[in-house]
């Protein structure tokens, strides 16, 4: 398994957090122009998937102490 330490782990959050706002503001704009239910779904969904992902990585501790 891939190990990284605290600033790369820290970095890869703050991008998923990106693509998390991102992506939802794409699923927006198709929601806007479908008018669909299920866009605003997937929406919602994309955006707490990638805001737990970027938030499990932030949980991931440092094992190499010395």
């Amino acid at each position: 398994m891939m190990r990284f330490n605290k600033r790369v782990r820290e970095s890869i959050a703050i991008e998923l957090k990106r693509v998390a706002w991102s992506g939802s503001a794409v699923f927006g704009v198709l929601g806007w122009t479908a008018s669909s239910g299920w866009v605003a779904a997937g929406m919602v969904m994309w955006w707490v998937l990638v805001q737990s992902a970027a938030h499990l990585v932030l949980a991931v501790e440092d094992t190499d102490t010395g």
